[in-house]
Order: C-alpha cells, then sequence, then structure tokens
C-alpha cells in the first residue's frame, strides 16, 4: 500500500488501531494510529480511540486524520507545525486541547462539531486559521488569539466559526492585536495578557482575566 484517501476508514466506529506490516515504506502504525514511515505526519487515528499523545517530532496532522473520533484526552507535540482541514471534525467528546506555540497553520473545519470543546488558546505563531474552523463548537465560550492573525485575509465575519456563532463565546486578544477591538466574528472582543504556561510538556498560551 503506498497511498491511503483521507477517506478511507470514515464511518467505522470500532475500527481499535492500525497495524502496518514492517516492510511497507510508505506507512508506520505507532501504539495503533497510523503516520507517514518518516513519522513527520500523522495520517489517521483509529475512531475508537479515546487517548491520543502524538509523539515529538511529528510535525502535521492531515486531512481529516482524526475526523469523527472518540477521542477525549489529545497531547500534541512541541514541534507540531500545521493543523489540517478537519483534522478533529465531529470529535464530539473532546473538551480541550492544548495548542503548541510551534503551530502555524489551523486550516478550515480542523475543530467543526466538537460539540464538548469549551476553549481554545491560540498561540502566537499562528497567522492563519481555515475558514469555519470552530464552526458548530456549541459549548465553546472562549477563544484566547495571543499573536496577531492575518485577520485581513479572514473575509467573512463569521469566520472562525462559519454561521454557527456559539452563544456566550468571548475572543482574547493581547494588545499587539491589530483586528477589531470590540466585535469579531460576531463575538465580544477584550483584550487581556496572557501567560505562557508548561501543559504536560507543551508549552502554551492562556488567557489572563486578571490581566
Amino acid at each position: 500500500v503506498r497511498e491511503i484517501d483521507a477517506y478511507a476508514f470514515y464511518a467505522c466506529p470500532s475500527l481499535a488501531a492500525f497495524k502496518v506490516a514492517e516492510e511497507n515504506v510508505t506507512y508506520k502504525a505507532v501504539d495503533g494510529v497510523l503516520y507517514l514511515a518518516d513519522m513527520k505526519t500523522l495520517v489517521r487515528v483509529p475512531t475508537a480511540l479515546t487517548t491520543l499523545a502524538v509523539p515529538f517530532g511529528v510535525e502535521e496532522i492531515a486531512i481529516r486524520a482524526a475526523v469523527d473520533c472518540s477521542l477525549e484526552s489529545v497531547t500534541l507535540p512541541s514541534n507540531l507545525r500545521k493543523i489540517g482541514y478537519k483534522a478533529f471534525c465531529y470529535c464530539e467528546s473532546l473538551e480541550a486541547i492544548a495548542i503548541p506555540l510551534s503551530v502555524e497553520t489551523i486550516e478550515g473545519q480542523a475543530f467543526r462539531a466538537c460539540v464538548s470543546l469549551r476553549s481554545i488558546s491560540l498561540p502566537e505563531n499562528v497567522r492563519f486559521v481555515g475558514w469555519g474552523a470552530f464552526g458548530d463548537c456549541e459549548s465553546l465560550r472562549s477563544v484566547g488569539i495571543s499573536g496577531d492573525l492575518d485577520w485581513n485575509s479572514m473575509e467573512d465575519e463569521d469566520w472562525l466559526f462559519d454561521d454557527e456563532i456559539p452563544a456566550d463565546c468571548t475572543i482574547y486578544v493581547t494588545q499587539d492585536w491589530t483586528g477589531p477591538k470590540d466585535e469579531w466574528c460576531d463575538c465580544p472582543v477584550q483584550v487581556v495578557d496572557f501567560d505562557l504556561v508548561d501543559d504536560g510538556g507543551v508549552a502554551r498560551a492562556v488567557c489572563s482575566l486578571d490581566g
């Protein structure tokens, strides 16, 4: 096997683990999770998996890598750079996820319909977030932006959420934010300080509402 389509294992709710033949030069399975052989890209998470710890060295979560999975806990490595299109879409049990400071791109609908997700903090290196990245995240109450997104390239007024704006959600930004200071993506904007914290060995920025 040299190529696996992004839709290959969709709607397989009982899929618990991947196994890859040792002689396969394209793919590799670690703890039941499918990666490219060079271990720089996570290709697919078994649908039934509830806990995922992505090893250091992985730089990209591929398109639809964990779509419709049973994930409750996810740990991302400190060198991760990209979270792909629909990567964690429909992970309905995922309540929180720490985005490492190394991440630069979060593609469209990456966390769409993560209905249990309550907050997300985007680190300063993230320059672009794709359309509808947090659409249908009905429990989302805060989005922290510790850098200065290229918000001018996000053309629609409801860019982050598509047309499904979560109720009572606030966007928290730093003093360096050059975007709208009162409202953005149909959510109120509040300027706060951000603190660096160690989250299981992964540094991330979180907003301090007392700052």
